[in-house]
């Protein structure tokens, strides 16, 4: 069976409370770096692909999986976190700063929602999220996949892999580890 572990990147340094000006470029602190490189060493057998978002932070994180598995193929995928505050509102600015705005997404609850250029809809990262699993799920069976991605979208990944479907299986049921 298909088998797809995903992993979370390793501390940022906006994870620490530090001013980010760009969510993309966001880097991993020393702790990160050394949490990734304990990630590479523990893994069991190589993969047969390594995906990766288009984020800096979690390239850095699947860098030294990568180095230990040279042969497996590296992606980049739209695996990227939930941008779903405008850019324009918070680069510049540390989490403390951010968190009304955040308080105002979440308070809104609308799925349809976007807070401005740059930022998307929670139905819309819905949609990411389901292509992703419907491309793990179109892999060979015999396939084990090391994704590096962002909390968020590993928590939607788990839901949607685990939301009830009218009794219907689910086409991406063993896919995630």
């Amino acid at each position: 069976m298909m088998r797809a572990i995903f992993i979370r990147h390793g501390e940022s340094t906006a994870n620490t409370g530090l001013v980010s000006t760009d969510v993309a470029s966001i880097a991993l602190t020393e702790r990160g770096e050394g949490q990734a490189g304990r990630v590479a060493r523990e893994w069991p057998e190589p993969p047969s692909l390594i995906a990766t978002s288009p984020f800096q932070r979690t390239g850095q994180t699947a860098a030294p999986t990568i180095a230990r598995f040279p042969d497996a193929p590296v992606e980049v995928w739209p695996i990227e976190e939930f941008t779903y505050l405008q850019p324009a509102r918070w680069n510049g600015t540390a989490a403390a700063n951010r968190w009304p705005h955040v308080e105002r997404y979440w308070t809104v609850a609308d799925p349809a929602w976007c807070d401005g250029e740059g930022a998307e809809s929670f139905a819309g990262f819905l949609r990411r999220v389901e292509a992703t699993l419907a491309r793990l799920a179109a892999l060979p069976p015999a396939s084990r996949v090391y994704v590096f991605g962002h909390g968020q979208f590993i928590q939607a990944a788990r839901r949607e892999r685990h939301r009830p479907r009218s009794g219907r299986p689910s086409a991406n049921e063993g896919i995630l580890a």
